[in-house]
C-alpha cells in the first residue's frame, strides 16, 4: 500500500491542522474523519475495534463529490458500449442534425435526475434517523434529570432529619458551661 493520505477523503479536513479524530481504511490509503464517519450513520466506537474496516470509497458508497462524479461518468460510459465513437462523431460535426443527435443521445440526464432524487430521499432518511437519535438522547437526559431530582429530594429529607435530631439533642442536654456552673454552685 502506498503512503497514507493526510486529509479526510470526504471533507478534505487536514490531519496536520485539525483536532478531529481520523480512522484509516484497511484497503486503501484513505483516512476518514470522525464527523464524516458519523454522518454516514456508522458508530465511531465500534469502528475503532474493527481491524479490517473499509472506507465508503472502497465499498462504493462514498458521498464525496469526486466519487459521485466518477460514478456518474462510469455509468454513462457503461450504458453505451460505443460511447467513445459517438462522442468523436458528435464533436467532429457541428451541423444542425448533429446537434439534434447530441440532444437525443443526452437521454442519460433523466436517470441522473432520478438518481439525485434517490440520493435526496437517502438524505431525508439520514435526517430522520438523526432526529430519532436526538429524540432518544433528549429522553435519556430527561430521565437523568428526573433521577437526579429524586436523589436530591432524598438527600434534603435526610439532611432535615439529621438537623431536627441534632436540634433535639442540643435542646435536651444542658450545655457544658451550664453543667460546670451547676457543679460549682453545688460544691460551694
Amino acid at each position: 500500500m502506498s503512503s497514507r493520505c493526510t486529509c479526510c477523503h470526504i471533507c478534505h479536513t487536514s490531519l496536520k491542522t485539525s483536532r478531529r479524530s481520523f480512522f484509516p481504511c484497511s484497503a486503501c490509503p484513505s483516512i476518514i474523519c470522525r464527523q464524516c464517519v458519523e454522518a454516514m450513520n456508522e458508530d465511531w466506537d465500534a469502528l475503532a475495534t474493527t481491524p479490517d474496516w473499509e472506507c465508503p470509497r472502497c465499498r462504493g458508497c462514498c458521498p464525496c463529490k469526486r466519487c459521485k462524479n466518477k460514478d456518474s461518468n462510469e455509468k454513462r460510459r457503461s450504458s453505451s458500449p460505443i460511447f467513445d465513437s459517438k462522442k468523436r462523431q458528435r464533436y467532429a460535426s457541428s451541423s444542425p442534425s448533429a446537434k439534434k443527435q447530441k440532444l437525443s443521445n443526452n437521454s442519460t440526464a433523466f436517470p441522473d435526475f432520478l438518481a439525485s432524487l434517490s440520493k435526496m430521499s437517502d438524505t431525508a432518511v439520514v435526517e430522520e434517523s438523526l432526529v430519532g437519535r436526538l429524540q432518544k438522547k433528549n429522553e435519556e437526559c430527561l430521565n437523568y434529570i428526573g433521577r437526579t431530582e429524586r436523589l436530591l429530594q432524598i438527600i434534603r429529607e435526610e439532611q432535615n432529619r439529621i438537623s431536627s435530631e441534632l436540634d433535639s439533642l442540643v435542646n435536651k442536654t444542658p450545655s457544658m458551661d451550664t453543667q460546670k456552673t451547676l457543679g460549682a454552685s453545688i460544691s460551694v
